[in-house]
């Protein structure tokens, strides 16, 4: 089950490297799919036995579900994310660094959101939550040279 947590950790990590905008938003897709595949298999190993633990890891039927909805919603937020980011680009909205460091900080939220579901430990899910905050408050601030409220709005999600 670390798998699922290091998948999108990864492609976050080789999306920062890449020097291509669109390369980059490409890959952060076929990440989604892979992870998509492992996660599939997954669930259907929760269907077929009452639950899996593996250490800290413990998924049942629900956490299975969840975990779907949050790749379903990964696949389709890195899917759309191509397009709309290479119409920033096009526009002068955005640059490279701006699309490496968003695809990286966006992988990091889908792995910290499945860490959430898949944690067998409330202390430990704690910590996942507030690193889901943490790392969604720099995704919400990214566009501060575009949209002079990005900060702003930044910030009360985290007071918030």
């Amino acid at each position: 089950m670390i798998t699922l947590l290091l998948i999108p950790l990864v492609t976050g990590i080789v999306c920062f490297f890449i020097p291509k905008p669109k390369l980059i938003g490409y890959i952060s897709f076929l990440g989604s799919l892979v992870l998509a595949g492992f996660t599939a298999v997954t669930i259907s190993n929760v269907f077929s036995v009452q639950a899996v633990k593996e250490g800290i890891f413990y998924v049942d039927a629900l956490s299975g579900y969840i975990m779907a909805i949050v790749v379903f919603l990964s696949c389709l937020a890195t899917a759309y994310s191509i397009e709309y980011l290479a119409h920033e680009l096009d526009a002068g909205l955005t640059d490279l660094k701006y699309i490496q460091r968003f695809y990286l900080l966006l992988n990091a939220f889908i792995s910290s959101m499945l860490f959430v579901v898949m944690t067998d430990n409330l202390a430990i899910m704690w910590i996942a939550i507030e690193a889901t905050t943490i790392i969604s408050a720099p995704l919400i601030g990214l566009g501060f040279s575009k949209r002079d409220l990005a900060i702003e709005a930044a910030w009360k999600y985290i007071i918030l």
